[in-house]
């Protein structure tokens, strides 16, 4: 372990990474919960679990994704921490002195570093995202709606469209094929999606027109959040609007498992109404080049309130193979990324 100003960090070896709000009241990220790290450890990531105590007292605890490149490099992922300043310091001790290159970090704070060398880089989570209220009534949630969301929820339930909760990677993945040659997008492959419905807090939800699917999501429901993770439409019947009453039934059943907030997990960035390229809908503007220009429409829809994270950070603990490791990633550019669009 490592002592940064009388704080000890250690690496914890069993499940006691907290799942309560943080002292502020804000929710802990999915990110960062047991749970998560142990879908990755499945995936095949390796994991890292760190501990802040002081004065024998646990303060603050930290997952962390280990990745290993070219040229030794070694560095860490962290995928949306809530910290401050003082344990960042205390971390970045602890990185150094085990030997790694940089973090990458990804906080769901600003943070408020000095005598750090950093340098931005992407966010590989969702940059932005569109959350909506669950706490109060849903008739109140479906009235704040546009008129056309309403409509199209309206239409599915008149056509006969159905909802049914069951897992099933094969139908699942068959519409996600659809989607992504549709839109042209990145997507994780299909033993990640595999490994993700095998979880215990996974779901997903189907919507069918008599024996048609239409559309499916995978969704993840923890801290008192319903995440939509993933979804994939057909290109069947697509005038049935199955994925808006499919959302909508997700709602109703996230309300009645006493979540608080609806995550669509994934949005365009926000503008002004007078700014060039502006396209808006139901009180909010994006970038029609936007790359999540396709979705924000259908999400902002459903009414809702915009949330920025942070720029995504690396902080850099060794100058020399930092560089080279940069020289070797120049020529890489968002077409890795999942949820992009392959330029």
């Amino acid at each position: 372990h490592t002592n940064h100003n009388l704080m000890i960090v250690e690496e914890i070896e069993e499940q006691h990474m907290r799942q309560q709000a943080y002292a502020d009241g804000s929710q802990k990220s999915f990110l960062q919960s047991w749970e998560y790290g142990e879908f990755l450890k499945i995936i095949g990531r390796t994991i890292l679990r760190l501990e802040i105590k002081e004065k024998g007292k646990t303060v603050h605890q930290l997952q962390c994704i280990e990745n290993k490149g070219s040229f030794g490099v070694h560095f860490l992922y962290l995928p949306h921490p809530q910290i401050n300043s003082a344990y960042l310091h205390a971390y970045i001790a602890y990185a150094k002195k085990k030997g790694y290159t940089f973090l990458r970090i990804e906080p769901t704070n600003t943070l408020n570093h000095t005598n750090i060398q950093t340098t931005p880089t992407k966010n590989r989570q969702p940059h932005h995202t569109w959350v909506t209220d669950l706490t109060g009534d849903l008739e109140d949630v479906l009235k704040n709606m546009h008129s056309k969301t309403r409509y199209n929820i309206r239409l599915a339930n008149k056509k006969g469209v159905r909802i049914e909760e069951k897992k099933d990677i094969n139908l699942y993945w068959d519409i996600h094929e659809m989607t992504t040659k549709r839109n042209k997008l990145v997507s994780h492959d299909r033993a990640y999606c595999e490994a993700l419905l095998s979880s215990s807090h996974c779901r997903q939800f189907t919507a069918y027109h008599e024996e048609t699917p239409l559309a499916s999501t995978i969704m993840l429901e923890i801290n008192g959040v319903m995440y939509y993770l993933f979804g994939a439409s057909s290109n069947e019947k697509r005038n049935y609007m199955g994925p808006y009453l499919l959302h909508w039934h997700m709602m109703n059943i996230a309300k009645k498992d006493n979540c608080h907030t609806y995550d669509w997990w994934g949005m365009a960035k926000k503008v002004e109404e007078e700014t060039k390229n502006a396209t808006c809908f139901h009180n909010f503007c994006w970038d029609k080049d936007d790359e999540l220009n396709g979705v924000a429409r259908f999400k902002a829809g459903f009414s809702g309130k915009h949330i920025a994270y942070p720029d995504a950070e690396e902080i850099i603990l060794n100058k020399f193979k930092y560089t080279l490791h940069t020289l070797k990633n120049k020529i890489r550019n968002n077409k890795n990324i999942v949820g992009h669009q392959r330029q």
